[in-house]
Parts: C-alpha cells; structure tokens; sequence
C-alpha cells in the first residue's frame, strides 16, 4: 500500500489492525504493533516500564525516546528532551542532541513535527506521518516515515514520546543521513 503524504491520525481501528494503516516499512508497522500489545489494559496507554528492548531489537536502529517536559514557566507549551536515540541517529543527531531540550538544537519550534507531538500528547493517540522532512536532521533526505507513540507511566498522562523513522534518499540527497 502506498502511504498517503502528511500527518495522519491514528483511530481506534488502525491501532488494532495496522494494515489499515497506509505505512510503507515494515519496522513502522512492527512499531505500532508493539507498542498496542504492551498496553496494561484497556483504555490505558503502555509507560516505559512496559517497553522491553530485548524484544525489539530490530526496531532499535529507527527508534528516538523523548521526555515530555510540561513544568517550564519559560516556555507556552510542552517541550520534549531527547533520551535516547536509535543506531540510525548516533552519528548525525545522538551525540549533540542527547539530553537536551528538541527546540534548543534544532529548528524544532514553529515545525509541522512539532505540532505532531504536541498533538499526541495532547489526545493520547498516535500519529503516523509520511513526507517531506521538516526538521534537521531528516531535511537532508528526500522523505521520512514516522510513528509517533506516547507513553504514559500511569497509563494516562504522557510523560514519553517514542518514535520511530524511516528515512528514504534521492540521487540529490547524501548517500547516507547518518554517515557524516
């Protein structure tokens, strides 16, 4: 199936049943398939302490956790720090952006990506974007796929974010995103 472009919102039927998800990598469609069955029960969102990496570690390579920061009086919003980035991310993104706040190492702030995780974490529900990047470091490929999953410790506020990317390249993008 081909994926549509842009930002869609996950219903309640996608969740259950991915292939009615437009989702072109199979690691996306694996992402979200994890992330529902590790859900503590019904209506409650899966926290942290349910994410096991032993049990994906095929995904790991596309994975990015990020921390809800919601208790900055300096800020109108929500921000996120980045926890920990996938093997895909190490080289181009990890290493200067680990433990640091997204909008203060990126052009984040304002960004369609932003919007997307606010959003998520707003309603609880997942989103599954398709398209042109819009946030460094992906804007050096020609698209990305990415899942956006919330995490809850208490199965109801969302205090984590964990994503996955996918990054396809054209003749005019660099060989490899992750390889400078």
């Amino acid at each position: 199936m081909k994926a549509e472009t842009g930002s869609t919102v996950l219903t309640p039927e996608m969740i259950e049943d991915p292939s009615l998800i437009p989702v072109e990598s199979p690691v996306i469609r694996d992402a979200l398939a994890y992330w529902r069955d590790r859900r503590p029960g019904p209506g409650l969102l899966p926290g942290r302490q349910h994410i096991d990496p032993t049990d994906i570690p095929r995904l790991l390579q596309s994975i990015w956790l990020l921390d809800v920061v919601r208790d900055d009086p300096d800020y109108p919003t929500m921000r996120f720090r980045c926890r920990i980035f996938g093997g895909h991310f190490l080289d181009s993104w990890g290493p200067r952006m680990q433990g640091k706040l997204l909008d203060t190492v990126s052009n984040f702030t304002g960004s369609d990506g932003e919007a997307d995780l606010i959003a998520v974490c707003e309603t609880g529900v997942p989103r599954h974007y398709n398209g042109a990047p819009s946030v460094d470091p992906f804007t050096m490929v020609a698209s990305v796929e990415a899942l956006m999953l919330p995490l809850a410790r208490d199965g109801r506020t969302i205090d984590m974010m964990m994503n996955f990317s996918q990054c396809r390249h054209s003749d005019s993008a660099e060989p490899s995103l992750f390889n400078h």
